[in-house]
């Protein structure tokens, strides 16, 4: 009965011990597009989650400075002799109409529009951060590439060149040329490879990955417009002139003049930046504190429940 079985049992467990290797393989790593990374380096940042938690914390001091403190209670039993304490129970409560709590609440909004900022201004270093990690090393895979083709033409060139001293068209001094450019042209691909590693552990860093971790496809970068060949010394060549469209049947109306003015550009980029906004909400958490210092000066009504005996 074994001898009958042991045949498909060892035809089952060989295409099975066969896969193991295959399914043992790391997958190929996926393309990482530019909003991907950015989305990446913005959900595992810590620096931006502690950012948010701390203007989550600020919200929430709001709503208890706007409450009013609370009530002092006072418990002194008079056990001693009948001339020790009046009272054996007391509860105070301040209402804080001298000004103390809308001071105080201030100094919360304050804190909290600071908090805000402060996350705001983190956000956008993050986002730059992870943009300007993931063009850089886009750019050094560029960089590779370019100096993996230098590297095979100096070698192609090297080995046209030494058949042809063998031949005896060229002379052999020419392959010392040779034998240098192929060297500089390694130095070249060696330092390019260690840019592209160093830009690698940069974006993984930023995106909250190991260093050690593949990155997958970019996004290819946008060439370069490169001037227009010149044609003669001192003469560049002009491209063709586009061909003239009709005049619209309808007249345009003109264009009105948008107001981009000095001030109003300084002032737009005055308003916008995260910065800005957590001084001025500094300054006014220093004004609400000098407030509260002249607030608790003045006198307050205080109801109280006393039990005596």
């Amino acid at each position: 009965m074994f001898r009958r079985l042991k045949p498909l049992l060892l035809g089952g467990f060989i295409p099975f011990a066969v896969c193991l290797p295959a399914m043992g393989q790391d997958a190929p790593p996926v393309s990482l597009s530019i909003e991907e990374a950015v989305g990446l380096a913005v959900r595992n940042s810590p620096r931006l989650v502690a950012a948010r938690g701390d203007a989550r914390s600020a919200s929430f001091g709001v709503s208890s400075a706007r409450a009013l403190v609370n009530p002092n209670a006072f418990f002194a039993p008079g056990i001693t002799s009948v001339s020790g304490t009046g009272e054996e129970f007391l509860i105070q409560q301040p209402l804080e109409i001298n000004g103390v709590r809308s001071a105080r609440a201030g100094i919360a909004r304050a804190g909290q529009r600071e908090a805000e900022a402060r996350s705001l201004s983190t956000l956008r270093e993050t986002v730059y951060a992870a943009q300007v990690a993931y063009y850089e090393l886009a750019r050094a895979r560029e960089q590779v590439t370019v100096a993996r083709e230098a590297l095979t033409v100096a070698r192609e060139f090297d080995r046209i060149a030494r058949r042809q001293v063998e031949e005896g068209v060229r002379p052999g001094i020419e392959l010392a040329q040779t034998g240098l450019e192929i060297s500089r042209s390694q130095v070249q691909f060696t330092s390019a490879e260690g840019r592209e590693e160093s830009a690698r552990a940069a974006l993984n860093t930023v995106i909250g990955r190991d260093t050690g971790d593949a990155v997958g496809k970019l996004s290819p970068l946008i060439p370069a417009e490169l001037p227009p060949a010149e044609t003669e010394p001192g003469t560049v060549a002009v491209p063709p002139v586009a061909p003239q469209l009709p005049a619209p049947s309808a007249p345009v109306a003109p264009a009105q003049p948008s107001d981009l003015s000095t001030t109003t550009l300084l002032g737009r980029a005055v308003s916008s930046r995260a910065e800005i906004a957590g001084g001025t909400a500094s300054a006014q958490r220093f004004r609400a504190e000098a407030a509260l210092a002249r607030a608790e000066g003045r006198p307050d009504i205080v109801p109280q429940f006393r039990v005596g005996y």
